[in-house]
């Protein structure tokens, strides 16, 4: 008698409910790691605005630059035109020891520096409109991220909730098979 409760109890808890559980438990494993590896994308698109914003702060730099090369030719001019060098320097240093530059060279050199100023002054604002633009579209894909963010985030959260779910109930139905075996005994 022994022997047959052994081998009925054997063949009923190693039934198919019981296999098809642990599949199905590591088939709900495989999509969570799916879904886990889907939120890699997220890392990605956040490596993608750092190098929007790295873009910008580049756009900045060079606007920085620009603005300071600008200064500096607007102090060359007016130290030209003036004849005051206002820091030390060798052009000071050589008018002082060989005397002022002849009036028609000065006049070429303010000539040329009012051209490089000129030239400046528009890729200021070159550099300006450049850095605006990317400003604009970093804040943008930046307000899209978040925004696909917490919708990723959210169906994610709502998937895993689900799975927890059906885990459950497919254990409630494993313990209520296994019950009803144990009480066939």
């Amino acid at each position: 008698m022994s022997r047959s409760v052994d081998s009925e109890l054997g063949s009923t808890l190693h039934c198919h409910p019981a296999l098809s559980t642990v599949t199905y438990f590591s088939k709900l494993r495989f999509e969570q790691l799916d879904n886990n590896c889907r939120s890699l994308g997220y890392r990605n698109a956040f490596c993608l605005s750092r190098a929007v914003c790295r873009k910008h702060e580049l756009s900045q730099f060079e606007l920085e630059m620009a603005s300071q090369d600008l200064i500096s030719k607007k102090q060359q001019r007016e130290e030209l035109a003036t004849g005051i060098v206002r820091t030390f320097s060798l052009k000071g240093m050589t008018n002082k020891l060989f005397g002022q530059e002849a009036p028609e060279h000065r006049e070429a050199k303010l000539n040329l520096l009012e051209e490089l100023i000129a030239d400046g002054e528009e890729n200021v604002k070159e550099k300006t409109a450049e850095c605006e633009e990317h400003a604009e579209k970093a804040w943008a894909d930046i307000l899209r991220f978040k925004d696909q963010k917490n919708k990723d985030l959210q169906e994610a959260l709502i998937n895993y909730a689900l799975m927890q779910i059906n885990m459950c109930k497919k254990g409630i139905q494993v313990w209520t098979n296994a019950r009803e075996c144990f009480l066939k005994m």
